[in-house]
């Protein structure tokens, strides 16, 4: 299994609710990481924004690495924070 690396990618793009301004991912490198949305499917730069709960532009992305992922961690999104309307 390849070494992961943990990644706390960060979007202000979207304000008010029912989106998505942080999540955690386990991958290979940052650049995935940028690329990759808060639900683990990759970032669709044809989508409206008004259709989508994440940005659609990676460049709205800051990606932190946070450190290397234990061995038995799976590719993948760890946890995401979502900003729901009540």
């Amino acid at each position: 299994m390849a070494k992961l690396n943990l990644y706390l990618c960060v979007s202000g793009a979207n304000r008010g609710f029912d989106y998505f301004d942080s999540f955690v991912i386990a991958c290979g490198t940052s650049e995935e990481a940028k690329n990759t949305g808060p639900l683990g499917d990759k970032i669709n730069t044809s989508e409206p924004m008004i259709n989508t709960p994440w940005t659609n532009n990676p460049l709205d992305v800051t990606v932190t690495e946070l450190g290397r992922a234990a061995n038995n961690v799976e590719k993948g999104v760890i946890c995401a924070s979502f900003n729901a309307e009540v």
